[in-house]
C-alpha cells in the first residue's frame, strides 16, 4: 500500500470491508516470505516489477492505487455554458 501512496487509515476508515477482506487473502497467502524479503527490502533487486505475479491482492491493490492517484490529479475544467439561449430546430 505504502509504495502505491494508499494511506491505510484512510482505507480502513473508508471501505472497512475491503480493508479486512485485503487483510484476510494476505493471512492465506502462500507468498508470505518473498513478500516480507521485498518489504524489507523496499522491492530492490526489481521486486517492485514482480510483486504482482506472486500477490493475490495485486489486482484490487493496483486498482485501489489507481482511484488514490485520480481523486489526487487535478481534474480539467469541462466548458460551461456561455448563457445564451439554445434553440432547437422544428
Amino acid at each position: 500500500m505504502d509504495m502505491l501512496d494508499v494511506d491505510r487509515s484512510d482505507l480502513e476508515r473508508d471501505d472497512p470491508l475491503l480493508f479486512r477482506e485485503l487483510q484476510g487473502v494476505c493471512a492465506l497467502c502462500r507468498s508470505k516470505q518473498e513478500c516480507w524479503q521485498d518489504l524489507a527490502h523496499d522491492f530492490d533487486d526489481g521486486g517492485w516489477n514482480k510483486w504482482w505475479l506472486y500477490c493475490p491482492n495485486s489486482a484490487r491493490l493496483v486498482r485501489i492505487g489507481a482511484v488514490h492517484e485520480a481523486a489526487h490529479t487535478p481534474r480539467l475544467d469541462m466548458p460551461r455554458s456561455s448563457g445564451l439561449p439554445f434553440n432547437l430546430p422544428n
